[in-house]
């Protein structure tokens, strides 16, 4: 994924993801700064969801998919009807 971000042009970023990821770039650098009990994986964290949003094609996303059950999962409690 790194090396494809490396590869494709730059595009300006609209208002929303503009101001998304100067929020995310500040938590970054405030948990750098001030490091507590697990920082470091902090730190991974949210540099792996700056990698990912950047790696983002620009342009309208999808709606998102309803969640579905993992493999092996027990289906969800069926609800009675008021009878």
């Amino acid at each position: 994924m790194l090396r494809r971000l490396g590869q494709q042009c730059w595009f300006r970023l609209g208002p929303e993801d503009d101001a998304a990821i100067r929020r995310l770039m500040a938590e970054l650098a405030a948990e750098h700064r001030r490091p507590a009990p697990g920082y470091a994986g902090v730190l991974r964290c949210l540099l792996y969801v700056l990698v990912v949003r950047a790696a983002r094609p620009p342009g309208p996303r999808p709606a998102p998919s309803p969640p579905r059950t993992p493999a092996g999962a027990p289906e969800p409690w069926p609800r009675s009807s008021p009878g």
